[in-house]
């Protein structure tokens, strides 16, 4: 999946600190998931195995505002719910996990939770992959950003965007051409390795 522009550009600028960043932005993102979710699911799901040295400072009172945000939704999820199902093509070669898969409002929908303060075009593409392994089934998607900084999400509100199906065909088909595209890389690769080759 192509790194957004403008976070690739932070990564080569921010060095060492930069990554201890990342790294705290990884796990918050993983608990607010798991926090929002777990309440949505049938069952238990598995816990995050972070330890408590391993929590940044500030973390719960973050997930616990990103939790306020998805519930200021106010949205009704029905059933049938899949949540975090881990899902696989044979036919394309890849799998993925998508967050949730429900009825929304009444509309059987794709849902992908994030946490960073802007929803990319990579974003919109997973859902695209999360649609071919659904077999075209939702009707709508739904990523919802719940970035619980005050400084980069000034009103502590949740943003959306609604994908209908239509788009959601149109960012499957962009998503199955990059996989082929990974995948015939990765064989030009194996074979280069096979006979000794170097490339470039």
């Amino acid at each position: 999946m192509p790194v957004p522009e403008r976070l690739a550009q932070w990564k080569l600028t921010s060095g060492a600190n930069g990554h201890a960043k990342m790294k705290s932005s990884q796990i918050t993102g993983t608990l607010i998931h798991y926090r929002i979710l777990n309440k949505l699911a049938a069952q238990l799901l598995e816990p995050p195995n972070f330890s408590p040295e391993d929590l940044p400072k500030g973390t719960e009172k973050k997930v616990d505002i990103a939790e306020l945000m998805w519930d200021a939704l106010d949205l009704k999820v029905g059933y049938p719910r899949k949540i975090e199902k881990l899902l696989y093509s044979k036919k394309y070669i890849f799998a993925g996990t998508p967050d949730l898969v429900a009825p929304i409002n009444d509309v059987y929908t794709l849902v992908d939770l994030k946490s960073s303060k802007e929803i990319y075009a990579s974003h919109r593409l997973q859902l695209g992959g999360y649609f071919e392994l659904l077999d075209c089934v939702p009707e709508q998607g739904l990523l919802v950003s719940l970035h619980p900084d005050p400084y980069g999400n000034p009103h502590l509100r949740a943003h959306t965007i609604t994908i209908n199906k239509r788009e959601l065909e149109d960012y499957r088909e962009q998503f199955l051409v990059l996989a082929q595209k990974f995948h015939d890389q990765c064989m030009l690769d194996d074979l280069i390795k096979k006979n000794g080759l170097m490339s470039g």
